[in-house]
C-alpha cells in the first residue's frame, strides 16, 4: 500500500507543485530545508527497502530535484557514514 498508493500519490502532488512553480527545488531556485528533508525521508524509505524509485517513475521533475539535492554538500554519503541518532547522552552522536 505504501509503495503502490501512498508514495505515488504524494510524490505526484510534489511533482505537480514543482512543475507549477517552474523552480528547480521544492524551496525555489535553490535548495533549502524542504529539499533536504525530502531527500532524507526518501533515503530512509530506500534504506528500509521501500521501492521509492518506482514511486518516482511518473515524477521526472521530482526525480531530478532529488538528484540535484543529493549533490549538495556531503549528502551523497548520507546515511552511508554510519551515523545515527540516539537519545543516550553517552553515545558518540552527542
Amino acid at each position: 500500500m505504501l509503495e503502490t498508493e501512498f508514495l505515488p500519490k504524494h510524490f505526484k502532488l510534489l511533482e505537480k507543485n514543482l512543475k507549477k512553480s517552474g523552480k528547480s527545488f521544492l524551496g525555489g531556485d535553490s535548495a533549502n530545508a524542504a529539499d533536504v528533508a525530502f531527500f532524507v525521508v526518501y533515503n530512509l524509505y530506500s534504506k528500509a527497502s521501500v521501492d521509492v524509485d518506482a514511486a518516482l517513475t511518473d515524477c521526472p521533475t521530482l526525480k531530478s530535484t532529488v538528484a540535484k539535492t543529493k549533490n549538495l554538500g556531503n549528502l551523497k554519503n548520507f546515511p552511508v557514514r554510519g551515523l545515527y541518532f540516539s537519545s543516550d547522552p553517552a553515545h558518540d552522536a552527542f
